[in-house]
């Protein structure tokens, strides 16, 4: 190629890049400098496998759901309790709070990995209602206004119930970032001593969640954070290809047939700290009780969920969920987990039970260079080979599963042992005289 051509060609290439780039999407996070989002929404894929799992019920907080008709009826109730905080706090709050949104604003939406339709004097305002509606919805709560609220709420046929299982959605959240700027223009600027001083967002949504309260200075992005955070976890990431692991462990009905004895573990302080502390240690599997009801589904999927969009951190619900899906497969596991009281469901059969476990990590992309039950299940599959464990697991269940079976077997033990003896002691005697 001459020099010419090459310069010629070199030159093209250049506009041809440069056309390239100015198609490209310019991501918010650079040109502002900013960490990484918080809020995400679901994959159409796993949505699908999924209906109805990640969409609110009653309310829409943030933009994602946002003017949805099915969720209008509820819009009347946010700008009631949003009236009633107001009137509680000195002239000029809400324009206070709207220039706070405003300075804020680019700020708020790096928090959302979508991107967000509404135009900036939409966002702002239903930024700062749902962020109103929220602090006078958890403030009301954490003082035991219960009845106020539900009055409120009865009027469009909803509770608090469903309410608070909304605020956990995945696509449902506003980022506590703004909610705290909002929370300290409320506290500077009310004329009611009750909100002197107003509570941490971190204590209000712990008393909606009814989970175990986290350090105040505990770095938290929106509730369904908060809700994540308070499980704690106590195995450590291992290495699996180091530890023989299988991507799997036995059911419970397996279990038990192998020897395994199950154990309700006890716990020691709040139910969300001690959830996932499941263990395995000399044949016993100790499993922390944990209860099922209508909302179980939608929390663990939500709670998995978030945390394989969160690919820089650990994900011990999703291998808390891996465990359970192992051991709850069929109606008849839930009915042995039922019976050493480590399941307690509030549902109508143990087949719905057995279906949400079954299918509670359908459409997920398992990680297990993230799991955190490498070691236990390599330890419960090590013993599950074993063959004295499983015979005597046979024994005990063929021949003393019932008293009257225990008292035939030690009889016919006994007469066994007598005959012997009366046969050596006949021997003994025919060769001493």
């Amino acid at each position: 190629m001459s020099a010419l051509l090459y310069f010629s060609c070199r030159m093209e290439a250049d506009e041809i890049v440069s056309s390239i780039k100015n198609q490209l999407p310019v991501s918010l996070h650079q040109v502002a400098g900013l960490p990484g989002p918080s809020i995400f929404k679901v994959r159409p894929d796993l949505r699908k496998e999924n209906l109805g799992v990640f969409d609110p019920k009653v309310i829409s907080i943030g933009p994602y759901h946002h003017g949805k008709p099915s969720l209008a009826p509820m819009e009347t109730v946010k700008r009631r309790l949003v009236k009633q905080l107001l009137d509680r706090c000195v002239a000029g709050i809400l324009e206070r709070c709207v220039t706070t949104v405003l300075g804020a604003e680019v700020l708020v939406r790096a928090e959302y990995a979508a991107k967000i339709s509404q135009e900036r004097q939409e966002f702002v305002e239903l930024m700062v209602i749902d962020s109103f509606f929220l602090i006078e919805f958890m403030w009301l709560y954490h003082l035991g206004r219960i009845e106020h609220l539900a009055c409120e709420l009865s009027s469009v046929n909803c509770s608090i119930y469903l309410v608070v299982n909304d605020l956990v959605l995945i696509e449902n959240q506003i980022p506590f970032s703004v909610l705290n700027r909002l929370r300290l223009a409320i506290m500077n600027h009310h004329r009611d001593r009750l909100f002197d001083p107003l509570p941490s967002l971190i204590q209000l949504g712990s008393c909606i969640l009814k989970m175990a309260g986290l350090e105040v200075d505990t770095e938290i992005f929106h509730l369904l954070d908060l809700s994540h955070s308070s499980y704690k976890h106590v195995h450590n990431i291992s290495d699996f290809r180091h530890l023989g692991f299988s991507e799997n462990i036995p059911c419970a009905r397996e279990l038990q047939e192998a020897g395994v004895r199950l154990k309700k573990r006890g716990f020691v302080g709040h139910y969300t700290k001690n959830l996932l502390r499941a263990s395995f240690k000399n044949g016993t599997l100790e499993i922390p009780t944990f209860s099922v009801d209508e909302s179980t589904h939608s929390i663990f999927k939500n709670l998995v969920v978030y945390e394989q969009c969160r690919r820089d951190k650990e994900s011990p619900f999703t291998s808390y969920a891996l465990f359970l899906s192992n051991i709850v497969t069929t109606e008849e596991d839930v009915a042995i987990l039922r019976q050493h009281g480590i399941l307690r469901s509030k549902l109508g059969s143990d087949q719905e039970v057995a279906h949400i476990f079954s299918t509670i990590l359908k459409g997920v992309r398992l990680n297990y260079d993230r799991h955190h039950y490498v070691e236990l299940f390599a330890d419960v599959n090590k013993f599950c080979q074993s063959v004295l464990p499983r015979w005597r697991a046979a024994l005990v269940k063929d021949y003393f599963n019932n008293p009257w079976t225990s008292i035939s077997v030690l009889t016919a033990i006994l007469v066994l042992v007598f005959s012997g003896l009366q046969t050596i002691y006949t021997v003994l005697d025919h060769y001493g005289g």
